[in-house]
């Protein structure tokens, strides 16, 4: 469903460019900053797997492209996604402007539970 979502987003930004050449269209998320629980590498891994998390959606959007830590994480699971000709094409050429974001806390991730 996301990556119908990115084509949709590509679509609109086309569109609106094509409506009007020098408007700015965007994205907007919801932003949550993690932080690790403890300097431990894996709660420091952790945080940064929850910031990948909040940030994959204006990644695609905003450079046109699925990050490398997704095609690795989709990979891994043997996820495949089904794409259409043009697809990825159209996601590269029709990218946001810039990208808004509403914030509204902050998280500290780590590996043990009993930390949290």
């Amino acid at each position: 469903a996301a990556h119908h979502q990115f084509v949709a987003s590509a679509l609109a930004v086309k569109a609106g460019h094509d409506i009007i050449p020098d408007s700015k269209i965007g994205c907007m998320i919801a932003a949550t900053t993690t932080y690790p629980m403890t300097s431990k590498p894996e709660d420091v891994f952790a945080a940064m797997e929850n910031e990948r998390k909040t940030l994959f959606f204006s990644d695609v959007q905003a450079r046109g492209a699925y990050p490398g830590y997704m095609k690795r994480y989709l990979a891994e699971n043997n996820i495949e996604i089904e794409m259409a000709e043009g697809d990825e094409e159209l996601m590269k050429e029709h990218t946001v402007d810039y990208i808004g974001f509403s914030y509204y806390m902050s998280m500290a991730a780590s590996t043990d539970p009993e930390e949290l």
